[in-house]
């Protein structure tokens, strides 16, 4: 009997992501307030004059460069632990951006997370779950209309990031 990708590897990623995120709170946590300003992330001297154009592209760069990336490990031999590897990495990154808006917000970081972060990163997660599951089908089903959702949801990520990254932490530190 054939396994697939999912049956054998879905423990591991419910461990992984959440032990990432643990990891990523401890270190903003153990580098503390004065560290965290000191790097300027999520403060008050946060540019204020950015166009939703220059935002736009700083995200569509960043993002295609990450759909590359995961489309190259979807697609290749070693494809269980570079994604391992992917789901650590972007757990550690959630929860070190979780801990820096608790740290500077409190109460008011955990639903400024959910919304400038949370909502494009819940896009994502399944683009990404549909991507390998068009992974699992094998190389002559990447154009499909599995593809085209996965593209489609991608976009959609996109334009919600860039929405929230540049209206979402100008209104959360104008309203703070």
């Amino acid at each position: 009997m054939e396994t697939s990708f999912f049956s054998n590897n879905y423990k591991k990623y419910i461990l992984l992501y959440p032990l990432g995120i643990l990891i990523g709170a401890v270190v903003m946590n153990l580098a503390g307030l004065e560290k965290i300003n000191e790097w300027g992330l999520f403060n008050k001297e946060i540019e204020v004059t950015c166009s939703i154009i220059t935002v736009a592209k700083l995200v569509l760069k960043e993002r295609l460069g990450h759909f590359v990336i995961l489309f190259l490990i979807c697609f290749s031999t070693i494809k269980d632990k570079l994604l391992l590897l992917f789901v650590g990495w972007l757990g550690l990154m959630m929860g070190m951006l979780q801990s820096v808006f608790v740290i500077q917000y409190g109460a008011l970081g955990v639903v400024s997370y959910i919304f400038i972060i949370g909502l494009h990163s819940l896009i994502y997660f399944f683009a990404t779950m549909g991507l390998l599951i068009i992974s699992e089908r094998g190389v002559k089903n990447i154009w499909s209309y599995s593809m085209v959702f996965v593209l489609i949801s991608y976009a959609l990520g996109v334009c919600v990031e860039t929405f929230m990254s540049w209206k979402g932490i100008l209104l959360f530190i104008l309203y703070k």
